[in-house]
């Protein structure tokens, strides 16, 4: 509908994407892409036995973590694919178990070397040859600015002769960047951030996007109030832009509806809710680093997690209104 092809290279696809506006429908589906999440879930959690519901929710699951390759994202495949191994392991799928383990190892670094190699490619796009690409990567970096690396591990990296070893340092080295840039680039952010505070419409974009495609007044998202646009700032630079100093009221209640949703699971046999509280535990766990609310398709998967958990608990509630009458 937006013009993106299965046959074309990452920046032409996002360059396709800027040039088309977003449609409800699109805002719409990546909504509901937490239903895959929430049926396999489900699957696991009734014991179902019907092979081809199991078949046909990966099948979902993997095409949605390619479309997301196509597009050139590294984060949102890894959310997805790390969303999916805990909801195995809640289930007792995946045992913590040493060779368990080493497993996982082997199939993260094949899956990390993959990325990268995705990465460079579409590095390659605008740099023309894969050193110069390399080299871009690992030296102008935009999150390079304040953590440099030293040139001779540049030099190490482009005289490998194996593509998957390159693939290996490169996105390592990105890796340690992208973990230790945060924090500076916070610092620098609550030193420099001088315009008003943005309520809410930065870290929840996406909702302030449905209301404006809907009424028709949407024109597309300025960034001109972000002091260095393209930056991580830890979890909490998006919340400082959106609120300032009224932050720590907002973590508060943040913290204060997550133990909610918590006593719900626990409590109120409230398991359909489990899948948002995984996702959750990623959440807090990069908060030195990334906002999975504004970024990595975040909060379209919390909206879709609270839509589908209501329409689930009132379709439950029907049925058993039905099986009492």
């Amino acid at each position: 509908m937006r013009g993106v092809s299965l046959g074309t290279g990452a920046f032409e696809n996002r360059e396709t994407l800027q040039n088309f506006p977003p449609t409800i429908i699109g805002v719409i589906g990546n909504v509901f892409k937490a239903s895959v999440f929430l049926t396999i879930f489900l699957y696991y959690k009734f014991k179902i036995k019907i092979r081809v519901f199991e078949i046909a929710n990966y099948s979902f699951l993997v095409y949605f973590i390619l479309e997301s390759f196509l597009m050139g994202s590294r984060s949102t495949p890894v959310f997805y694919s790390v969303l999916t191994l805990l909801i195995l392991m809640h289930f007792g799928k995946i045992k913590i178990k040493l060779k368990y383990l080493i497993l996982l190892l082997s199939l993260g670094i094949a899956f990390f070397v993959v990325l990268t190699e995705v990465y460079i490619s579409r590095t390659v796009e605008f740099m023309e040859t894969r050193e110069r690409a390399i080299e871009f990567i690992l030296m102008k970096g935009s999150y390079m600015d304040y953590t440099n690396l030293d040139k001779g591990f540049v030099k190490f990296v482009l005289s490998l002769d194996s593509y998957y070893l390159q693939s290996f340092f490169v996105g390592l080295a990105s890796f340690l960047a992208y973990y230790l840039h945060s924090v500076v680039e916070y610092s620098y952010l609550l030193d420099h951030f001088d315009s008003s505070a943005r309520m809410g419409t930065h870290t929840f974009f996406v909702i302030t996007k449905f209301f404006e495609i809907i009424l028709g007044i949407y024109d597309g998202r300025t960034y001109e109030y972000i002091p260095r646009l393209g930056k991580y700032t830890t979890f909490f630079g998006d919340i400082y832009m959106d609120f300032k100093y009224f932050s720590l009221v907002f973590m508060l209640f943040f913290g204060f509806w997550q133990a909610q949703l918590y006593k719900r699971a626990v409590n109120k046999n409230g398991f359909a809710i489990i899948p948002l509280l995984l996702f959750l535990c990623m959440l807090n766990f990069i908060f030195p680093v990334f906002n999975l609310i504004s970024g990595g398709n975040g909060l379209y998967l919390i909206v879709g997690f609270l839509i589908l958990n209501f329409v689930y608990r009132l379709l439950s509630h029907i049925n058993f209104s039905n099986s009492a009458g």
